[in-house]
């Protein structure tokens, strides 16, 4: 399972809806991705402290995988507490952003 993190403009005044290109993530040790029909999709994955993957994984990254039209958003990074060192790294699906919009008339 290939899993690529999606580039995103961060300059101000760039359009920020706009992707351009993307990057694989390396270095995991493991990796699940669940499609959901009707609830949100999840993504869990999990790598040693070292590898850098929460500062490549900033919360709010948007992350794909080959051969799927899915999107994830990634939401946390939790470290272990024993001396493993392991980031466990969570998002859902890209329809859970919508649970926190506010509509306005």
């Amino acid at each position: 399972m290939d899993l690529f993190k999606f580039h995103t403009s961060a300059t101000p005044g760039e359009d920020t809806h706009l992707v351009g290109g993307g990057e694989y993530i390396k270095g995991l040790r493991t990796k699940e991705w669940v499609d959901r029909y009707r609830d949100a999709g999840s993504v869990t994955l999990t790598s040693r402290a070292d590898r850098g993957i929460r500062e490549m994984l900033p919360e709010g990254t948007l992350v794909g995988m080959r051969g799927n039209t899915s999107v994830m958003i990634i939401e946390d990074h939790q470290e272990s507490d024993d001396n493993d060192a392991i980031v466990t790294t969570t998002g859902r699906s890209l329809e859970s952003f919508l649970e926190n919009r506010i509509v306005r008339w």
